[in-house]
C-alpha cells in the first residue's frame, strides 16, 4: 500500500527514463497530428486557406497563410524528431495562439478545444524540453 501512495501521491515517484518516455508518448502524438492531420494538407495554400487568412484582417495573407502552413507542419516535425524542440514548440504556441484570438474567437469552447490542446502540449514541451529519447539531448553530449 505504501508503494501505491508513493507511486500516485509523490511529485517524482518515477525513474527519470520513464518520465522521458512520457515527454517522448507527447511528442509524438502532439506533433504527428498537428503536422499530418494540418499542416500537411495547407502545404502549399490553397486560395481558400489563404482567402481565410485574408478575412481575418492578416496583412498579406498569403504570407501568413505560408507562416501558419509552415509553422504547423515543421513546428510539428521538429517536435516529433526532437529537434530544436523549443523553437518547433514556440512556432506552435504561436500559430495557435493566433488562431484561438482570430479563427476561433467567438467559439464555444468545444471548437477551440483542439487548438487549446495544441497550444498547451507545445507550451508543456516549451517548459520541460523535449526529454531524453530526442535528437536534442544527442546534440547536447
Amino acid at each position: 500500500m505504501k508503494s501505491v501512495c508513493k507511486f500516485f501521491f509523490l511529485s517524482n515517484p518515477l525513474a527519470p527514463g520513464l518520465q522521458d518516455f512520457g515527454l517522448l508518448i507527447l511528442r509524438l502524438f502532439l506533433g504527428l497530428a498537428l503536422a499530418i492531420n494540418h499542416g500537411w494538407g495547407k502545404l502549399p495554400p490553397s486560395q481558400g486557406f489563404i482567402d481565410m487568412v485574408g478575412s481575418l484582417g492578416f496583412p498579406a495573407p498569403v504570407v501568413f497563410a505560408w507562416l501558419a502552413a509552415i509553422a504547423e507542419f515543421g513546428g510539428g516535425a521538429l517536435v516529433v524528431i526532437g529537434l530544436a524542440t523549443r523553437f518547433g514548440a514556440t512556432l506552435i504556441i504561436l500559430v495557435m495562439a493566433s488562431a484561438i484570438l482570430t479563427a476561433h474567437s467567438g467559439d464555444p469552447f468545444g471548437k477551440i478545444e483542439l487548438p487549446l490542446f495544441f497550444l498547451t502540449g507545445a507550451a508543456a514541451l516549451f517548459f520541460t524540453g523535449p526529454g531524453r529519447f530526442s535528437i536534442d539531448r544527442i546534440i547536447r553530449r
